[in-house]
């Protein structure tokens, strides 16, 4: 009984190790017609600190002349006394009329609560289960939908390699 008992936690492991280690990239590209690289970079810039500047997310990195911006963007989730913050590393580069944002590596913090005030903040760890993979590529379409609207373009060409569409 114990060893079917232990063989069940050994596969669920396994199962939910294997859907979060699927998130790997979500990707997607936008031509936006009559916009210089140098346009392009400024825009990208002012989408971070719009929509991230006062969640806890960093600018990593930042290039101009290649159009590149690397950062962690954190979004923070609440239920009930629980509260936790899901980071994903983004990827974006200008080029002249184009711009591309990639999402990747999503890991998962818990926040100080009331049940433990005063507790210090856990790091940043791969996501625990399925149910945080899924609110984390929630996530990901939200943001890259939110930088799509900020630059006022609807449609993108990319991929969703978690779910399998173009």
């Amino acid at each position: 009984m114990k060893r079917i008992f232990l063989i069940s936690i050994i596969i669920v492991f396994a199962v939910l190790k294997s859907v979060c280690s699927e998130i790997d990239e979500l990707k997607r590209s936008v031509a936006i017609d009559g916009k210089t690289k140098s346009e392009l970079y400024v825009k990208v810039n002012e989408w971070f600190y719009i929509n991230f500047f006062n969640t806890g997310s960093l600018i990593n990195f930042q290039d101009k002349e290649s159009g590149t911006v690397i950062c962690n963007c954190i979004t923070t989730h609440k239920k009930g006394l629980l509260e936790y913050n899901i980071q994903h590393l983004v990827i974006i580069r200008a080029t002249d009329q184009n711009v591309e944002i990639s999402i990747q590596k999503p890991s998962f913090q818990k926040v100080d609560n009331i049940i433990n005030p005063g507790s210090p903040l856990n790091i940043f760890k791969p996501l625990p289960s399925k149910k945080y993979a899924e609110i984390a590529a929630c996530d990901r379409e939200e943001i890259a939908d939110s930088f799509f609207n900020f630059f006022g373009v609807n449609e993108q060409v990319g991929t969703n390699e978690l779910l399998g569409t173009k």
